[in-house]
């Protein structure tokens, strides 16, 4: 049951990204007719990258790496994300107005309480604070009240009001985060739960905005920037489609604001079907702010998930010695690693062969509890119940290719150095530490550089 549900809490993130990027070329422009090929062209008024985020995924980046270190939302959880959003923003292509005049107001103190103050001002000034802008970015939230929606509730209604005060807001963020948790737990599609947690007469507006909807295409729908028509647009493509890729194109097919509608779209389906239900066409080529890819969506909603159920997350260490493990049985006696570590508590880590003289990327690991056996092109994740047998079949290695033995017993020697507490990682002054010699460790044991008197890699020699 874990594994299902890491995969539609993958799929939440991972389908709200998808989305984002899908759209992001045909932003504000016209319907398009039914059958239209939609892709990643990147380009639009922001000139985006294929494949990459906007502002949607963007914002709610800082909002999944709080839920992945087990944060509650709290206001000092609030804080660091408010934090997060104006370092984001200074560089930021594209920043929706009613956002922008918060960020801007509150950047001086830039707390979470000055945000809310700000959306608040801006709301009885312009008489405007109902826009799409917290819809947008709401989806990681689900993931961190897996636990408890009454919690969720509450959460949703706090983010939502610190850029946009309109009750409005607030109600979509909490009927969207409702069905997202719902998903992720039954692979359900249930919209009208969250319904309870609306007040009369609210509630029975709202019932016939969802049931309108289901009615009409999202090129029918009014949007112009409102919550209402974007949630509604979202839930039209969803409910007129079928499968993730179907209710995305049809989501980006209705014209207008392409990029939120299918980022919308994207959590809450992506949280039915699961993140193995996004083609790797989409998943290899999506990316964004602050640098990361599928692979970090993935290990971050998995982290979050985790946190929420009170499961412990696998360790990077358990993740490497079973891959040196397996690569030791298949005759690979050494392996190159290159780590990467996020300040989110996402980690992963390449385990390269040489082959021929040059380095082949052979599988990538993360806490994300999966594999990705990059060198059989196919770009998805293999459970770890299944990978000896894939790594059997691969093609193009053989004994010839594996490089001085020597190199597995350092390597085993790092780790066992490591110890169960501590990670082998980078330090910010050497990006290479298998060329340099220095290898800096972190965790719960304790952060320190590997004295000068641990050996190096075979064939390395410390700099002068």
């Amino acid at each position: 049951m874990s594994a299902a549900i890491d995969d539609r809490a993958a799929g939440a993130v991972l389908g709200t990204a998808a989305g984002d990027a899908l759209g992001a070329g045909y932003e504000f422009g016209p319907a398009l007719p039914d059958g239209t090929e939609v892709s990643m062209i990147g380009g639009g008024p922001f000139d985006w990258e294929p494949g990459e985020w906007t502002d949607d995924t963007s914002m709610a980046i800082p909002l999944l790496e709080v839920a992945a270190r087990g944060g509650v939302f709290n206001d000092q959880d609030l804080d660091v994300v408010a934090g997060r959003w104006l370092e984001w923003s200074v560089d930021a292509k594209d920043v929706g107005n009613q956002t922008r005049a918060a960020l801007d107001a509150a950047r001086q103190v830039g707390t979470a309480e000055a945000l809310r103050s700000a959306a608040r001002e801006q709301a009885r000034r312009t008489g405007r604070s109902g826009g799409n802008g917290s819809l947008m970015r709401t989806a990681p939230l689900a993931l961190a009240f897996l636990h408890d929606e009454g919690e969720l509730v509450v959460a949703a209604r706090r983010v939502s009001e610190l850029t946009h005060a309109d009750p409005d807001a607030g109600d979509a963020c909490v009927l969207w985060c409702c069905a997202i948790r719902h998903a992720v737990l039954t692979g359900e599609l249930d919209l009208r739960r969250g319904l309870r947690h609306v007040r009369e007469p609210r509630r029975s507006i709202w019932s016939d905005w969802i049931a309108a909807a289901k009615r009409m295409q999202p090129r029918d729908i009014q949007q112009s920037g409102w919550v209402v028509g974007a949630l509604q647009a979202a839930w039209s493509a969803i409910t007129n489609g079928s499968r993730p890729v179907d209710v995305l194109e049809r989501a980006v097919r209705g014209g207008g604001d392409t990029d939120t509608v299918a980022a919308i779209a994207g959590g809450l389906i992506g949280a039915v079907h699961g993140a193995s239900a996004f083609p790797a066409r989409w998943t290899l080529e999506v990316h964004g702010w602050p640098g990361l890819r599928s692979d970090d969506l993935t290990a971050l909603a998995v982290a979050a998930a985790a946190a929420s159920l009170g499961r412990v997350a696998p360790t990077p260490e358990r993740g490497l010695l079973e891959a040196v493990r397996i690569l030791h049985d298949r005759g690979y006696e050494a392996l190159r690693a290159r780590f990467v570590f996020g300040g989110a508590g996402y980690w992963r880590c390449v385990l390269s062969v040489d082959a021929g003289g040059a380095q082949r990327d052979l599988l990538r690991y993360s806490n994300a509890a999966g594999w990705d056996v990059l060198s059989d092109g196919r770009g998805e994740p293999v459970p770890s119940s299944a990978l000896a047998d894939r790594l059997e079949r691969l093609e193009g290695l053989d004994a010839a290719q594996h490089p001085d033995p020597a190199y597995r017993f350092w390597f085993a020697a790092l780790l066992e150095h490591c110890g169960p507490d501590r990670l082998p990682s980078l330090d910010d002054d050497w990006s290479h530490p298998e060329l340099e010699g220095r290898v800096a460790l972190t965790g719960a044991g304790g952060s320190g550089r590997l004295a000068d008197s641990f050996p190096l890699p075979p064939g390395q020699h410390r700099p002068s």
